[in-house]
């Protein structure tokens, strides 16, 4: 009866012991500050095809074909700037873009330019509105899938 008394208080501290090392192990959660992913927020991530454009309130005739825009994501998920990739025939132009805390405008950072449109999305729709040579452009681009 004393060694099966002996063995029981043995298994209960180890049994102790091991519940004391799993709670200290699952237990602690490291401090680290959750990031969000913003811009994935606010649906302007993916690729877009250009549908139409517009100068001074006049469409072009000319179908758009080939004129693609990509957002990523860069290495810091929680601020508001990200990689683009606009490619077309004859060109192909990489940099950044910036989006204002407020959503209402974009900023395209690339070789030695910096332009700032307005934009909007709307169910798979990208609109952007600038001034280019004293002339206001209009463009309407469609998410790819």
């Amino acid at each position: 009866m004393v060694n099966k008394s002996i063995l029981m208080r043995l298994s209960g501290k180890r049994i102790l012991l091991l519940a004391s090392m799993f709670l200290i192990f699952t237990g602690c959660k490291k401090n680290e500050p959750e990031q969000t992913e913003v811009l994935k927020q606010t649906g302007i991530l993916g690729k877009w095809k250009l549908e139409m454009r517009s100068i001074d309130g006049i469409a072009g005739l000319a179908v758009e074909c080939c004129d693609y825009l990509e957002f990523t994501e860069d290495n810091v998920v929680s601020d508001w700037i990200g990689v683009f990739e606009a490619t077309g025939v004859g060109y192909e132009t990489t940099g950044f873009f910036e989006i204002d805390a407020a959503g209402s405008t974009i900023q395209f950072n690339y070789e030695d330019s910096q332009k700032v449109y307005e934009y909007q999305i709307e169910e798979g729709d990208i609109t952007f509105t600038y001034m280019d040579n004293n002339q206001s452009i209009v463009e309407h681009w469609r998410k790819q899938d």
